[in-house]
């Protein structure tokens, strides 16, 4: 009677290793199915910055007259590149023409973090 209720004890045991190497298991099957990739959240807010800043010159672009126009494209200019130096974001924002006097004006944008680059050339007209 007693070598009975000591293998009892061993089948309970051995069955739960077996329940817990079975879940371990599927466990290990499904696990890249809920990975978390975190650098599509970072791709995902670098291009929001950029666009944004962007949107931003835009707005100026429409609303600023020169001579107060240039002065707040090399204030946005340098404010903008040593805040994004400070996190790690390289930021690049110049004017291929002279923004005064009021005509077309080549911006150029070239934002790099990481595995990312983005860059864009556009033209506005300052008044």
């Amino acid at each position: 009677m007693h070598r009975l209720l000591h293998s009892k004890g061993q089948f309970f045991f051995i069955s739960l290793m077996l329940a817990l190497l079975f879940v371990s298991g599927i466990n290990a099957i499904f696990a890249e199915f809920y990975d978390v990739d975190l650098s599509d959240t970072f791709t995902e807010q670098s291009q929001f910055i950029f666009w944004n800043i962007k949107h931003q010159i835009i707005r100026m672009f429409n609303q600023r007259k020169c001579p107060e126009l240039e002065n707040d494209f090399k204030e946005v200019k340098f404010i903008t590149e040593h805040y994004l130096a400070s996190r790690g974001i390289e930021f690049e924002l110049k004017n291929a023409s002279n923004i005064c006097p009021p005509g077309n004006v080549v911006i150029e944008m070239n934002l790099t973090s990481g595995n990312i680059n983005i860059f864009d050339n556009f033209t506005l007209t300052s008044s």
